[in-house]
């Protein structure tokens, strides 16, 4: 878990990776209010994140050429190796690092991330899962960046239908694919197209396919 030594070293981690973000975008104007100010935009772009440890899951929709981008966060033994991370924090820094860098590609006007979801019999995980997630909440705040929280029951009503806020992996999978007509097989990048589409949903919008 992450000590008292590690926390002690947070802030000024973080602020190194947000001036080295936030020098990029001076003076920018992004989020739900540029919609509501501008009125009906030529293109915005919806990010849907999956966080998790091992495989963060990212798609981004952009209105312009209605259609999802896929990717995903993989950071397995092999890769902590070569990247010479020992700790849960510096795992965490590389997951947030790679985010940022996504951000500041694609600018989303709006975030919509899945809830953490507590579960006592693997409550170590969940808890460094929920760090992870406020720092990356942390970060969108400090960055300008508008998001919304969404619950895995309520995300799993919405793409599988309701009475379904118990749905399997495969089933949240199955159900993205049917509704969007694509093949994807990771149950991280099914979540993220799931929540960018809500998030589309809570917008009144939908993607044609």
């Amino acid at each position: 878990m992450i000590n008292e030594e590690d926390f002690d070293n947070m802030e000024e981690m973080m602020d190194a990776h947000l001036n080295k973000y936030l020098s990029q975008f001076p003076d920018r104007k992004i989020g739900l209010n540029k919609i509501k100010e501008d009125g009906e935009l030529e293109d915005f772009r919806i990010m849907g994140l999956d966080l998790s440890l091992t495989e963060t899951g990212i798609s981004i929709f952009s209105r312009s050429m209605n259609k999802i981008e896929v990717m995903s966060i993989p950071i397995t033994t092999k890769m902590k190796r070569e990247l010479e991370i020992t700790t849960q924090l510096e795992q965490i820094a590389y997951i947030v690092d790679q985010i940022l860098n996504e951000l500041n590609v694609n600018v989303p006007t709006l975030v919509v991330i899945e809830d953490t979801f507590f579960n006592p019999r693997n409550a170590k995980v969940a808890k460094v899962l929920a760090q992870l997630g406020g720092i990356v909440r942390y970060t969108l705040f400090i960055s300008g960046f508008e998001f919304i929280d969404v619950e895995p029951c309520k995300l799993k009503k919405f793409i599988c239908g309701e009475g379904k806020g118990n749905a399997s992996k495969e089933e949240v999978i199955e159900a993205v694919n049917k509704r969007l007509g694509c093949n994807i097989t990771n149950n991280n990048k099914a979540d993220a197209v799931a929540l960018a589409v809500f998030g589309l949903n809570s917008l009144n919008m939908e993607i044609k396919v």
